[in-house]
């Protein structure tokens, strides 16, 4: 097979079998998608996208580093190998922990601009498809359905069903802004995690949810999420496309002068509901819920200023007696303020 040696699997989709690979001659590993040649109807076709990509050459879009055919008749495209692989494989449908979100999507966010400045619709923005640079930093990439953009800034319907904008499934227009809800869905989904995503069994089902303002649900999100992020994905998710962000710049931008300061793990048991972090500004936190007594809930938040020191209660942050439903909302008062990085304020402390 040529200069590559394959190594392991990466992964597989619609268009081929991503493998770590050896080039033997540089002596350096590409992430390399093959095809065989005789599944391609038009095998020149299977070059658009390598072609593509030396065209948006960008520090926030994969780089691509060879393409052919090898001499087991497999046709290739070999990419940078970036072992941190992708959002999708690094966490596998859990949340992205808060502080590590901006770095990976607003660099990612600048990809889409540079494609957009340059004519292109990337057509399948999702969690897959951006990969996770050196520094935590967000990498466009798989530009296989991608196209250029008419006149009127429009294009042909194309794209994963879970992330297509209302627009797309109503009238087969695609463009720029299309991209920014498929960004939006791409952000609610790294911020919650897969599970409060909601499942439906047909195609239809997914198309009226979404046309519908349904899918995702735009009031379903992890208690820790400050209410600046939600209307910032509620925006870029909007169903009318007039008032979205009107641009991936927008987007970025809006995403950017959001304050993250800390992120929470959640460990959720049957009577008890925990969430903690570490963060430079507050040293420890942990915020528990726990069933006391029939339908009655206690709130406890803990706090060290040193990462090492044992952890103390905090009076003012912790209450009992209350309703399950006004439990949640008081860890998500709680929790939220200290990714605002304001916890001190918004309790009078």
């Amino acid at each position: 097979m040529g200069d590559y040696e394959k190594e392991r699997e990466l992964g597989a989709g619609q268009f081929g079998v991503v493998w770590l690979a050896f080039h033997k001659g540089l002596g350096i590993r590409h992430a390399v998608k093959f095809i065989r040649e005789e599944n391609v109807v038009d095998p020149t076709e299977f070059f658009r996208e390598p072609q593509l990509l030396r065209q948006l050459e960008h520090p926030n879009i994969v780089k691509v580093e060879d393409a052919g055919k090898t001499a087991d008749g497999e046709l290739f495209i070999a990419m940078e190998y970036l072992r941190l692989g992708s959002v999708a494989d690094r966490y596998k449908g859990r949340p992205v922990p808060l502080r590590r979100l901006k770095p990976i999507v607003c660099e990612a966010l600048r990809g889409v601009e540079y494609a957009h400045h340059k004519g292109y619709v990337h057509r399948d923005i999702k969690p897959a498809n951006i990969l996770i640079a050196r520094g935590g930093i967000g990498r466009l990439s798989d530009f296989g359905l991608a196209t250029k953009v008419d006149p009127g800034g429009t294009a042909s319907p194309q794209g994963y069903i879970a992330h297509l904008a209302p627009e797309v499934l109503l009238s087969g227009r695609t463009s720029p802004l299309s991209d920014v809800y498929a960004m939006g869905v791409t952000l609610y989904r790294m911020v919650n995690g897969d599970s409060l995503l909601p499942r439906f069994r047909s195609m239809d089902g997914y198309s009226s949810a979404i046309v519908e303002g349904r899918y995702p649900d735009r009031d379903s999100y992890r208690v820790y999420v400050p209410k600046s992020l939600k209307r910032v994905i509620n925006k870029a998710m909007n169903v009318d496309e007039h008032k979205r962000f009107q641009g991936a710049t927008e987007l970025r931008l809006a995403l950017e002068q959001t304050t993250l300061a800390c992120s929470w793990r959640e460990v959720v048991d049957k009577d008890s509901r925990s969430w903690m972090s570490d963060s430079d500004e507050f040293g420890s936190v942990a915020v528990r819920m726990r069933y006391s007594r029939v339908d009655t809930w206690n709130v406890e938040t803990l706090l060290s200023r040193k990462r090492d020191a044992d952890l103390r209660r905090v009076r003012a942050l912790c209450a009992t007696d209350l309703t399950e439903e006004d439990a949640l909302k008081r860890v998500s008062l709680i929790t939220a303020s200290f990714v605002n990085n304001s916890p001190i304020k918004t309790f009078g402390q």
